[in-house]
């Protein structure tokens, strides 16, 4: 039996993503950087990003309980904007599994897990996130 299962986001996925998104991203230097300001900032920009019609979610979920999730991914075309896995499933390939064959060549959040680095030809343009 599989770990994990993927399925398209749902707008019943979508407070989850953003709540997940933002508390994740805190440890950044960005959050860090932004001070006080970074949850209520940073959770407009998320939302905004969320609304557009060109984003993409992908999850990861528990096989025989599809609203039990256990990461997603958040893409516009070739961007990817944020992936995320729960800590303790992390390094068994959802991520990977969630990007697909399809693969983007640029991302706008920087993984604040050790470790995990994008393929080099990967571009950081954090300025597609605000569009």
């Amino acid at each position: 039996m599989s770990l994990y299962l993927l399925r398209p986001g749902r707008p019943d996925d979508r407070a989850y993503v953003a709540r997940t998104w933002v508390a994740d991203y805190r440890s950044s230097t960005f959050a860090e950087w932004a001070g006080g300001s970074y949850y209520a900032g940073h959770n407009d920009s998320v939302t905004k990003c969320l609304d557009r019609s060109s984003v993409r979610v992908t999850v990861a979920h528990v096989p025989d309980d599809d609203s039990a999730l256990l990461g997603f991914a958040v893409r516009e075309g070739a961007v990817l904007h944020y992936v995320y896995v729960r800590a303790d499933l992390r390094r068994l390939g959802i991520a990977k599994a969630m990007l697909g064959s399809d693969l983007p060549v640029r991302y706008t959040h920087r993984s604040q897990t050790r470790g995990c680095y994008p393929p080099q030809d990967w571009v950081f343009d954090p300025y597609l996130f605000f569009n």
